[in-house]
C-alpha cells in the first residue's frame, strides 16, 4: 500500500535526516492552529507550496509539539 503525505494531519517520522534534523510535514492551515506553540518551542519551519515542513536538532522538542497538536485534536500519524 502506497502511503502519502496527509495535508490534514501531521506526519512525522522518527529519523534524522541528512542534515541532521528531525522534520515533520503537515499543510498549511495545520501549521495555522500550531504556529505559536513552534515558535514558542524555537523550531524552524519551511512553508513549500501548501506544505510545511517544521524541523528540530532534538526529537524531545519535537515529541513537545506533537503532544500539543494532539491535546488541540490535531490527528498525528508517526512512522
Amino acid at each position: 500500500m502506497k502511503r502519502g503525505l496527509r495535508l490534514d494531519s501531521i506526519n512525522a517520522r522518527k529519523v534524522r535526516g541528512p542534515d541532521g534534523f528531525f522534520t515533520v510535514a503537515m499543510g498549511i492551515e495545520v501549521f495555522r492552529l500550531i504556529e505559536n506553540k513552534v515558535s514558542e518551542l524555537g523550531l524552524a519551519s519551511e512553508i513549500i507550496g501548501d506544505v510545511v515542513l517544521v524541523k528540530a536538532k532534538s526529537w524531545s522538542s519535537i515529541s513537545k509539539l506533537l503532544k500539543y497538536a494532539r491535546l488541540n485534536g490535531i490527528n498525528v500519524i508517526e512512522d
